[in-house]
């Protein structure tokens, strides 16, 4: 498990296991740490959270990690996430942390047969500097991106193999409010953070949402408790248990398991202990990856 400091230029790396506390056993520096990904090859991704944007590198991501050149001048600007898009990295601008309206977009990146990375593309359809969570469903080739408050949308985009990206209905309503981290259940059920307002009012839940074939989504009712507290990233492990990266001034990890008619159950929380944390800044984006 990764969580990126952009306050204390470091990704942090936990071993998770069911019901056993995590454990962290690296601490990696990276300037402004932010959006993290890592390629089906091993390769750590960990993107500068600063108007130049460079992606650092990083071979043997859950075993020795070992430095391994930077991606720059292909059009970041602080980024907020970066996922995979089949073999390509998707890397999603922002507009520093004001949710500003002006243009932004997602800067595809590709490889050569060397591992050099080149800009191809970009999508901009809806995107604006307010971008903050990005989720990529392979199963059903969907990429959601949410946008903070005043916006509070999350756009909806269909991806076909040739990566032409089509607009979808943007998912809306059920509470929005400074929506950042999302996850697809196994089940096919989006979960979308709801970090809330400056007081975090409405800040302590995660929205469910139901997708029909066509992708449209309908509330499907909330996960509160267990000391959600400002939440920005989500994650689901390799067993199924979903993890809620609070940003709170105190940041923190809640942790829920699902039952067989899929009721969330709290099952623990730990305190993430950082130098320095200013409310949703700092810690807050969280990539989880199988050993």
């Amino acid at each position: 498990m990764f969580l990126p400091d952009n306050l204390n230029n470091a990704v942090y790396r936990y071993t998770i296991a069911p019901g056993a506390e995590p454990t962290l056993t690296l601490t990696i520096p990276v300037t402004l740490g932010t959006a993290a990904a890592v390629r089906s090859t091993g390769e750590l991704f960990v993107g500068e959270y600063s108007a130049a944007a460079p992606v650092s590198r990083f071979l043997s991501a859950t075993g020795t990690p070992v430095a391994n050149g930077t991606i720059t001048g292909v059009g970041l600007h602080f980024p907020q996430n970066m996922r995979f898009v089949d073999d390509e990295l998707w890397v999603l601008n922002s507009a520093d942390h004001a949710c500003s309206t002006g243009t932004e977009n997602i800067v595809r990146l590709a490889f050569d047969a060397q591992g050099a990375a080149s800009a191809i593309g970009t999508v901009q359809t809806g995107l604006i500097g307010a971008n903050r969570g990005m989720l990529w469903n392979p199963a059903t080739r969907d990429l959601f991106v949410s946008q903070c408050s005043p916006v509070n949308t999350i756009q909806h985009f269909r991806v076909a193999a040739d990566h032409t990206v089509v607009p979808l209905t943007p998912v809306t309503g059920n509470g929005l409010n400074n929506p950042h981290g999302m996850v697809m259940a196994t089940w096919g059920e989006l979960l979308v953070a709801n970090a809330g307002g400056a007081s975090t009012v409405g800040g302590t839940t995660i929205l469910r949402f139901s997708l029909d074939a066509e992708g449209n989504a309908t509330a499907n009712g909330t996960i509160t408790g267990n000391g959600i507290d400002t939440p920005i990233g989500l994650a689901f492990t390799p067993w199924g248990e979903l993890l809620v990266l609070n940003g709170a001034s105190v940041p923190s990890v809640s942790r829920f398991t699902f039952d067989t008619s899929r009721g969330a159950a709290p099952s623990g929380k730990f305190q993430i202990v950082v130098p320095n944390q200013v409310g949703q800044y700092g810690v807050g984006w969280i990539e989880v990856v199988r050993n």
